[in-house]
């Protein structure tokens, strides 16, 4: 069954991840200069990183959701002056994933973003 998940914005639910040991931030190799001290390289051990699907659980972001307006707009003239029309979107509220569980609890740190099912999920999992 598919967990709906919604934080306030991205930067609260990478934070969330990072608690629970599903997301990193870039990881650098260290040195030792001459007096001993521990010097941060610039080079990469590890890159910052998201650890979606395991034998754990599978983790859909999807992010900031966009829905149309009702109304239309129109571009702006290519090189030929041709015009098209597109429909304008609006963000709504949150930032939004979608979580599977496989034999594993929900971490403590994302129960918070636990919603409702949606009536017409964005997206969902095959």
């Amino acid at each position: 069954m598919t967990i709906y998940l919604k934080a306030a914005d991205e930067a609260t639910f990478i934070q969330a991840l990072k608690e629970c040991k599903w997301a990193w931030d870039t990881e650098y190799y260290t040195e030792v200069d001459n007096q001993g001290n521990e010097i941060v390289t610039d080079n990469i051990k590890r890159e910052a990183g998201i650890n979606a699907y395991t034998a754990t659980h599978s983790l859909d972001v999807v992010g900031t959701i966009y829905i149309e307006t009702g109304n239309t707009l129109t571009s702006e003239p290519d090189e030929n002056g041709n015009t098209f029309e597109y429909p304008e979107t609006a963000p709504i509220d949150g930032y939004h994933a979608n979580l599977l569980l496989h034999g594993e609890d929900m971490p403590e740190e994302l129960t918070v973003f636990a919603i409702d099912s949606p009536a017409t999920p964005y997206r969902k999992f095959a």
